[in-house]
C-alpha cells in the first residue's frame, strides 16, 4: 500500500470516527413538575409549575412557559388525581384561550395526553385543568406508576451537536 493511499484510509476512518460522537438532540426541550400537591378548583386552575428535571432552551416561571424559537413543538402532560373526576386540560397561548386538549367524559384519577402545536418566537402558554369537582392534583415522583403532574414539552425541529 502507498503512503498516499494509506493516508486517505486513515483520513476517511477519522472521519468517520467524528461522526460517530455526534448526537441529536431536539433544539429546545424541558420537563416540569411540581414539588406539592395542587389544590384544583371546578371553575378551573392553572397549573403552577415548581421544578424543572431536565431541558434546554425553553424558559419558565411559575405557571408561564416561554419558546425560545419558532416551530412545531409536542406537549405532553400527565396528570393525577385523588378523586375520579370528568373534566378537561386546556391551553392558552399569548393569554388566549385555545382550546382543551384533554377531555375525560367517563370520571377517572388518571389523565394523560398530548398536544401538537406551531409556536412563534417568544410565545408563552399555560396549562389549566378544569374538573367537574373540587380535588387535589397529586404529587406522584417521575417514573413511579402515575406520575403527576409532569409536563414535557420537546421542539420537534432537531440540530445535531
Amino acid at each position: 500500500m502507498s503512503d498516499s493511499s494509506l493516508t486517505s484510509t486513515v483520513v476517511r476512518t477519522s472521519q468517520g470516527v467524528s461522526d460517530l460522537t455526534r448526537q441529536e438532540q431536539p433544539a429546545a426541550a424541558i420537563t416540569l413538575t411540581r414539588t406539592a400537591s395542587l389544590s384544583v378548583a371546578s371553575t378551573g386552575t392553572t397549573i403552577t409549575w415548581q421544578s424543572q428535571t431536565r431541558g434546554q432552551g425553553i424558559t419558565w416561571a411559575t405557571t408561564t412557559v416561554t419558546i425560545p424559537t419558532a416551530g412545531y413543538y409536542a406537549l405532553e402532560v400527565s396528570l393525577n388525581f385523588a378523586a375520579s373526576v370528568t373534566g378537561f386540560a386546556s391551553i392558552t397561548v399569548n393569554g388566549t384561550l385555545i382550546g382543551n386538549f384533554l377531555y375525560y367524559s367517563t370520571a377517572t384519577t388518571r389523565w394523560a395526553g398530548a398536544y401538537l402545536r406551531y409556536f412563534a418566537t417568544g410565545d408563552t402558554f399555560t396549562i389549566s385543568v378544569t374538573p367537574s369537582s373540587n380535588t387535589t392534583l397529586n404529587l406522584v415522583a417521575e417514573g413511579s406508576l402515575q406520575e403527576s403532574p409532569i409536563l414535557h414539552v420537546v421542539q420537534l425541529t432537531s440540530v445535531v451537536t
